[in-house]
Parts: C-alpha cells; sequence; structure tokens
C-alpha cells in the first residue's frame, strides 16, 4: 500500500466517556509522507449540551457560541480522511475511533 497522505487528528470532547460525551473541537493536519504539511483544518464544535469540565479541553461556553455542530463539518472531515491515511494524536491510551464514532451515530450517520 503507497501512502499518498497522512492525516492526523485530534479531537477535544465534553468529557472522558465516549459513549456519551460530545465532540466539542477537531483539529486536522495533512502531512505527506515525509512530514510537509499539505494542509490544515480546525474548528471548534458546538455540542448542544453542557461543555463538561472546562479543566478538559479549556474551552468555554462563550467560544462554541457560534461554532457548528458537528453535523454541519462532518462532511469535510469526512472528505479530508477519506483521502489520507489516518492516525489519531492523543496523550490517552486508547483510540479515538470510539469518540468519532459516537459522534457520527448522534448525528445521524454511518455506524
Amino acid at each position: 500500500m503507497t501512502v499518498h497522505k497522512i492525516a492526523v487528528i485530534d479531537l477535544e470532547t465534553t468529557g472522558r466517556r465516549w459513549s456519551t460525551d460530545r465532540i466539542v473541537e477537531v483539529g486536522i493536519v495533512v502531512i505527506s509522507p515525509e512530514g510537509e504539511v499539505l494542509s490544515e483544518y480546525e474548528t471548534l464544535v458546538n455540542p448542544r449540551r453542557d461543555l463538561g469540565p472546562f479543566q478538559i479541553h479549556r474551552i468555554s461556553s462563550a467560544d462554541i457560541l457560534k461554532a457548528p455542530t458537528f453535523g454541519d463539518i462532518a462532511g469535510d472531515v469526512l472528505e479530508i480522511l477519506s483521502e489520507s491515511t489516518v492516525m489519531g494524536a492523543t496523550r490517552r491510551p486508547r483510540p479515538l475511533r470510539g469518540e468519532w464514532h459516537a459522534e457520527i451515530r448522534v448525528v445521524g450517520g454511518i455506524s
């Protein structure tokens, strides 16, 4: 398999339980196999619920007041990721896949 682009994704959420918490920020950096930054994408996301503890993500209610919902950005994010090999950027030992799939289910997308 030839890798043409790598998308490194980082998610901030309302908490640490992906089964009940929501995404509040998405950051993606697309790089070449040589490490050249090809593009960047970052947006806050309005989870349409309480943000949870500020110390988890350092995002305030005022920050997300006019932010798009995940449903508003899902198509753009999926397009970026579909063209790349995806890597998760996380300090936590578990993969980001659970958070991603939970959010897609909430907005009525793929399972």
